[in-house]
């Protein structure tokens, strides 16, 4: 289905000498400084270039059209020959042949379902496995919830201000005071400690140093206890108790005593630079020569303390005390 040659092909000759118009003109323009002998030329070649831009397009459009409908016809009829084929093979074939496709296909299907319920019954076994360990599991807990009664006996006596404490030590009174009276030094001190006790009231440790640890001695009560020239530098003893205990020229610099108890304690000389002494109670002791440089009093009492020669050289809120101290004095 080839098409003859166009009849306009008088338009790619006028369309040529258009463009050769259009140069001329533009010469021309340039020339003679008239636009329109540029612009009439170009226009023309413009108008003609579309017309065979569309000549070209409607050629292409039905040169790929022809040649589709070619394809088409050509697949359709190989598709009748194929088809032809297998309908004389088919009918060619022997009957024993398709018999002996369907029972291997039976067997095939016969295996299957025999994989299948022996899948299935995996799922059971492994759910009776499921129940004997749950029995005996139960049977288990049900022995640790006897002995935990039992236990729960003894370390219900054996409690001492939310601390468990061996039983045997129970047997003998109070557990903190006698182990309390027993340290005689820092390694007996922090192994009472790790055991749990808290009391430490009139404990006897002079000199003591307690520097190298950095536990949070939380809540540990010394009260009436002597640390005479004792090193506590750096310890962290929030909440704690020092009520009347002998602390004359101890090291407590940089440690932290906030919310400490030091009523009447004899504080006569001590090192307390850089300490933190927010909300302590220092109701009644004596300072005397006492260092507080950079230490940190706000909110402190100091109701009745002996302030006599107390430094505190940079020492913050410490303008709170000494206005409260005169007006006591006053």
């Amino acid at each position: 289905m080839t098409r003859k040659p166009s009849n306009s092909s008088w338009l790619d000759s006028l369309e040529g000498v258009s463009l050769i118009g259009a140069v001329l003109g533009t010469v021309a323009g340039l020339a003679f400084q008239q636009l329109i002998y540029a612009s009439a030329p170009l226009a023309l070649a413009l108008i003609m270039n579309f017309v065979n831009r569309q000549r070209h397009e409607e050629e292409l459009e039905r040169s790929l059209g022809n040649r589709v409908v070619e394809t088409r016809l050509e697949v359709e009829r190989q598709f009748e020959d194929e088809l032809s084929r297998v309908r004389e093979e088919t009918q060619v074939e022997p009957q024993e042949s398709l018999t002996t496709t369907a029972n291997e296909d039976l067997l095939a299907v016969q295996e299957q379902l025999q994989q299948l319920q022996v899948q299935s019954q995996q799922p059971m076994l492994a759910v009776a496995e499921l129940q004997q360990q749950i029995s005996s599991l139960s049977t288990q807990v049900v022995k640790a919830l006897g002995n935990l009664e039992n236990l729960g006996a003894d370390v219900a006596s054996g409690m001492l201000q939310g601390v468990v404490t061996p039983a045997s030590s129970q047997e003998n009174g109070d557990s903190s005071e006698l182990a309390a009276s027993d340290v005689a030094s820092a390694d007996e001190f922090w192994e009472r400690y790790q055991q749990g006790v808290r009391q430490f009231t009139r404990l006897q440790l002079p000199g003591v140093d307690l520097s190298q640890q950095r536990q949070y001695l939380n809540g540990v009560d010394f009260s009436e206890g002597n640390f005479n020239g004792a090193n506590l530098s750096g310890l962290n003893l929030g909440d704690a108790t020092f009520n009347q205990a002998n602390l004359t020229g101890a090291q407590l610099d940089y440690g932290n005593l906030s919310r400490s108890q030091l009523q009447q304690a004899d504080l006569r000389g001590a090192n307390l630079r850089g300490a933190n002494l927010r909300r302590a109670n220092l109701r009644g002791a004596n300072l005397e020569d006492a260092d507080l440089s950079y230490a940190d009093v706000t909110d402190a009492n100091f109701e009745g303390a002996n302030l006599k020669g107390v430094r505190f050289f940079r020492s913050r809120g410490h303008q709170q005390v000494l206005e409260r101290q005169f007006v006591e004095a006053s």
